[in-house]
């Protein structure tokens, strides 16, 4: 299920363009394919933050992993926007949370690796002058490293598999409509 913001602008613009290549290259059976998530206030928690998509009217929904799907992702952006010669320089990320066992079911030992070479053989497709991909980390306490994920029940092991492609873009600042 691609689930995508309406008329993206800035840094949605560039994440809506991954988000709708990886949902045509990918074949990761039950998807939740989201778009950017915010970090918010844990509720009943002062000390943490869960990652949720905003869904309209001032709603918002946790797309942390889910077992109704094989695979759920989402994007995150950093807190820090820097610019540079009239261009935002924007660090990124895209978060995966996967069942490898219902995705790669004909792969007999643990696919994390399939998993990790065919996001990034999409993500590669994008010239450098797009996205520049700097890291990938792997585990709860990397990929959700700015949430509170103690009660994140389907961790890192076995056929589950959690994977962040840490990334860097620059675009335009948005000209004023009405100069």
């Amino acid at each position: 299920m691609l689930i995508r913001k309406i008329n993206p602008q800035g840094i949605d613009k560039i994440i809506d363009s991954i988000q709708v290549k990886l949902d045509n290259q990918l074949n990761l059976g039950t998807w939740e394919n989201n778009h950017r998530a915010y970090k918010n206030p844990k509720p009943n928690s002062p000390r943490g933050y869960i990652a949720e998509v905003y869904t309209s009217k001032g709603n918002y929904r946790e797309c942390f992993y889910d077992d109704n799907f094989d695979a759920v992702s989402f994007f995150l952006i950093d807190d820090k926007h820097e610019i540079n010669n009239g261009k935002i320089n924007q660090n990124f990320s895209l978060i995966f949370h996967v069942d490898l066992n219902n995705i790669y079911s004909n792969i007999q030992h643990r696919a994390d690796e399939e998993l990790k070479i065919d996001v990034l053989n999409v993500l590669n497709s994008y010239s450098k002058s797009f996205i520049e991909i700097q890291s990938i980390e792997i585990g709860i306490k990397n990929v959700y490293k700015e949430f509170d994920f103690e009660n994140i029940k389907y961790d890192d092991m076995s056929n589950i598999f959690c994977i962040r492609f840490n990334m860097n873009t620059n675009y335009d600042i948005p000209c004023c409509q009405n100069c």
